[in-house]
C-alpha cells in the first residue's frame, strides 16, 4: 500500500475513536443510579457504584481515610449527576478514559487544607440569648466542645474531612442531634427548647448510638478517682448536665476548693490544686502537687506530681510523676515518669519511664525504657528499653533493645538487639542481632546473626548464619546454611538447600536441590583408573565429590572436589562441563607432601530413563608435585605426559585422558 494512503487511513481511525470516546463516556454517565441512603467507606461505595452502571473505577486509595465513612444517596438519577454531587465537596473531579472512570483531586483546588473548624453560636428559642455551658458531643470524638458565657463554640479538626453525629446537652434544655459533614470550615447556629428535666431525662437515644452513646466516661471505677472523690459525688453528677466555665480554681483537695460544690461541672481556665483537684474539664494549665482529675476534655497543659486523669479528649500535653489516663481522643503529648494510658486515637508523643499503652490507633511516636503497648494500629515511630508489641497493621519504625513484635500487618522497620517478630505480612525491613521472624508474606530483607525465618513467600534478601524460608522466595539468601522452597533468584552459602529452583542457581561447598542434581557416576578412565562421583545441586551448577583408585596397584589414589553444569541439549541428551581439584595419594600416609591434580573436561550424557544414563568425555589434566616425596615413584600418574616442567622442586605435567561410564539417579530439571 502506499505510505501515504496508510499514514491517511491511520489518522481516519484516530478520528473516529477520539470522536467515538466521548459519546461512549457521555452514554456511561447518562446510566441511572438508584441507592438508599448509605453511609460507608469509600471503596464500598465505589463498588456499589461500579455495579449498578457496569465500569470500573480507579482512583489513589491514600486519598480517602480507610476509617471514614460517606453518605451518598441517589435517587434514579444519572450518574454524572451522582459524582457531581458526592464528589464535588470532596474537593474531586473524575474523567472518563478508556474502560475506567478516574477519580482524582481537583485541579482547580491550590491546596487541601489540612484541618476543618466548627463554630457556632446556641442560643434559647424564645429569648434568642446565648446559652453558656451547653455540652457539644460526638459518638466517635467525645465531648467536642462547650460553650461560653455568651453561647458561641468552636473546634477544629486535624482532617480535611470530618463527619460528626452530634448531640446538645445542658441545663434543663431538650437535647438536640445534629449530622454534619465538614468539607469546609462551617459555623452554624442553634435554637434549644426548655422542657422539664423529668421529659428530658426519659428521652430515648437515636438507634445509630445504642453501641457508642457519649456518655460520661466512667472514671469512677479507677482507683486514684476513688481516693479523692466520694461515691455520692460520682453518682450525683451522673445525673447532672450543667457545666459552667470558671477563669481561675485553687484548691486544696476535690472538697476543698475556690469553686466550692460546683468544682465537678466547672470549666476551669486555670487551676490550681495542692494536692488533687476535680473537676468537669480544663481550657488552659492545670497543675497539681498528686493529682488532677477531669471529666471531659482537656485543653492546654496539665502537670502533676503523681497523676493526670481524663474522661473525655486531650488536646495539648499532659506530663506527670507516675502516670497519664485519657479515655478520649488526644492531639499532643503524654509524658509520665512511669507509665502513659490512651483509649481512643492519638496523633502526637508518648513518652514514658517504663512503658506506654494506647488501645487507639495512633500517629506519631511512642517512647518507653522498657515497653510500648499499642492495639489498633496507627503510623510512626516505636522507641524501647525492652520491648515494642503492635496490634493492628502499623505503618513505620520499631525500634528496641530486646524485642519487637507485630501481630498484624506492617510496613516498615524492625530493628532489635535480640528478635524482631511479624506475626502476618511485612513490607520492609528487619536487622537483629539474633533472629527475624515473619509468618507470612514478606517484601523487603532480614539481616541477622543467627536465624532469619520467613513462614510465607518472600520478595528481597536473607543475610544471616541460617536462613529459611519455608515458601516461595524470589530473591537471594546469603548465609552458612541457607533453606528454602521454592527460588528464583539464588543462594549463595557453605550449605544450600532447596525443593525447587524456577530461576537462577545456588552457589555453595555442599547445595541439594530436591528437583535438581543428584547422582552417582561410576566410570572408567585410561590409565587404568576406576573413579566415582557424587553430584549434587542445581542442572546448571552442581557440586562434585571425587574419589578414583589406580587398579594397577590399588595404592595410588585421588579424591577431590569440584563444580559442575550439564545443559541439555537435544531431549535426553546433554553436555556436562566439569572442574575438579584432586589430592593424590601414593602411600598410608596422607597430605605429607605436596602431590595435586586438576581436570577440566566435557562429557555427552544420554538419559535413558531419569534415574539411569550412560556417558563418555574427555579431560585435560594437569598435575603438580613435589620431588622431595616422591621417593623413588614416578613424578605424573600419566606414563607418557604431553608436557613437563620443573622449576625448583616442583614438577608439572599435563595430559588428554578419556573415560566412560554409567549413572544412577537425575541430572536435574
Amino acid at each position: 500500500m502506499n505510505p501515504l494512503r496508510l499514514k491517511q487511513l491511520y489518522s481516519l481511525i484516530i478520528c473516529v475513536m477520539w470522536g467515538i470516546s466521548p459519546l461512549f463516556a457521555q452514554n456511561i454517565l447518562q446510566k441511572k443510579i438508584e441507592l438508599a441512603p448509605t453511609s460507608d467507606h469509600f471503596s464500598a461505595i465505589m463498588h456499589q457504584l461500579s455495579q449498578q452502571a457496569g465500569f470500573d473505577f480507579a482512583y489513589n486509595a491514600a486519598l480517602f481515610a480507610a476509617d471514614e465513612k460517606y453518605q451518598i444517596e441517589a435517587n434514579n438519577e444519572p450518574l454524572s449527576q451522582v459524582l457531581d454531587s458526592f464528589l464535588s465537596p470532596m474537593e474531586m473531579s473524575y474523567k472518563v478514559i478508556g474502560e475506567q472512570i478516574i477519580i482524582y483531586p481537583d485541579k482547580k483546588v491550590k491546596e487541601r487544607k489540612a484541618s476543618r473548624t466548627i463554630s457556632g453560636l446556641i442560643m434559647d428559642q424564645q429569648s434568642g440569648e446565648g446559652l453558656a455551658g451547653i455540652e457539644i458531643h460526638d459518638e466517635y470524638w467525645g465531648m467536642i466542645a462547650y460553650t461560653d458565657a455568651n453561647g458561641r463554640f468552636e473546634r477544629t479538626f486535624k482532617q480535611p474531612t470530618v463527619n460528626l453525629n452530634l448531640w446538645l446537652r445542658g441545663g434543663n434544655y431538650q437535647e438536640k442531634h445534629l449530622k454534619i459533614r465538614l468539607t469546609q470550615d462551617r459555623s452554624i447556629n442553634i435554637m434549644m427548647e426548655k422542657e422539664a428535666a423529668l421529659e428530658r431525662k426519659s428521652q430515648t437515644p437515636a438507634n445509630f448510638l445504642v453501641t457508642t452513646s457519649p456518655k460520661i466516661a466512667p472514671l469512677d471505677e479507677l482507683k486514684m478517682v476513688q481516693i479523692f472523690v466520694s461515691e455520692d459525688k460520682t453518682e450525683a453528677l451522673a445525673a447532672s448536665d450543667t457545666l459552667i466555665y470558671s477563669p481561675f480554681q485553687v484548691g486544696l483537695l476535690p472538697a476543698l476548693s475556690s469553686n466550692f460544690l460546683k468544682n465537678a461541672q466547672s470549666i476551669n481556665g486555670a487551676s490550681f490544686n495542692l494536692l488533687a483537684g476535680y473537676a468537669a474539664g480544663v481550657q488552659g494549665i492545670e497543675m497539681g502537687g498528686i493529682a488532677n482529675i477531669d471529666r471531659f476534655d482537656m485543653r492546654g497543659a496539665q502537670l502533676a506530681g503523681v497523676t493526670n486523669i481524663i474522661g473525655g479528649s486531650v488536646e495539648g500535653i499532659q506530663m506527670a510523676g507516675i502516670f497519664n489516663h485519657s479515655k478520649g481522643y488526644i492531639s499532643g503529648a503524654q509524658m509520665a515518669g512511669v507509665t502513659n494510658i490512651a483509649h481512643k486515637e492519638m496523633a502526637g508523643i508518648q513518652m514514658a519511664g517504663i512503658n506506654n499503652v494506647h488501645q487507639g490507633r495512633i500517629t506519631g511516636l511512642q517512647m518507653a525504657g522498657v515497653s510500648n503497648v499499642l492495639t489498633s494500629g496507627g503510623k510512626g515511630l516505636q522507641v524501647a528499653g525492652i520491648s515494642n508489641m503492635t496490634k493492628g497493621e502499623y505503618l513505620g519504625v520499631q525500634l528496641s533493645a530486646v524485642l519487637n513484635r507485630s501481630k498484624d500487618k506492617m510496613k516498615g522497620w524492625q530493628v532489635a538487639g535480640l528478635i524482631n517478630v511479624v506475626a502476618d505480612s511485612l513490607e520492609g525491613f528487619q536487622l537483629a542481632a539474633l533472629s527475624n521472624i515473619n509468618k507470612k508474606y514478606l517484601n523487603g530483607s532480614q539481616v541477622s546473626a543467627l536465624n532469619n525465618t520467613n513462614r510465607g513467600n518472600m520478595m528481597g534478601f536473607q543475610f544471616s548464619l541460617s536462613n529459611n524460608s519455608q515458601q516461595k522466595l524470589h530473591g537471594l539468601q546469603v548465609g552458612l546454611i541457607n533453606v528454602a522452597d521454592t527460588i528464583r533468584g539464588s543462594q549463595l552459602g557453605l550449605i544450600n538447600h532447596a525443593r525447587r529452583f524456577e530461576g537462577g542457581v545456588p552457589f555453595g561447598l555442599f547445595s541439594f536441590v530436591s528437583t535438581g542434581a543428584n547422582n552417582l557416576e561410576l566410570l572408567y578412565e585410561d590409565e587404568n583408573f576406576l573413579s566415582l562421583n557424587y553430584k549434587t545441586g542445581h542442572r546448571h551448577l552442581y557440586n562434585i565429590l571425587t574419589y578414583a583408585i589406580s587398579m594397577n596397584d590399588f595404592e595410588t589414589m585421588t579424591m577431590g572436589y569440584g563444580l559442575g553444569s550439564a545443559p541439555k541439549i537435544y531431549r535426553s541428551l546433554s553436555l556436562s562441563a566439569d572442574v575438579t581439584f584432586n589430592y593424590v595419594q601414593q602411600e598410608t600416609k596422607f597430605f605429607d607432601h605436596l602431590n595435586f591434580l586438576a581436570k577440566a573436561g566435557l562429557q555427552l550424557n544420554w538419559s535413558i530413563t531419569p534415574g539411569f544414563g550412560i556417558f563418555a568425555g574427555g579431560r585435560y589434566n594437569i598435575q603438580w608435585v613435589d620431588i622431595n616425596g616422591l621417593e623413588g615413584r614416578p613424578s605424573s600418574l600419566r606414563t607418557h605426559p604431553l608436557w613437563t616442567n620443573q622449576q625448583d622442586n616442583i614438577i608439572s605435567s599435563g595430559w588428554m585422558s578419556f573415560h566412560a561410564g554409567i549413572r544412577i539417579g537425575r541430572l536435574g530439571h
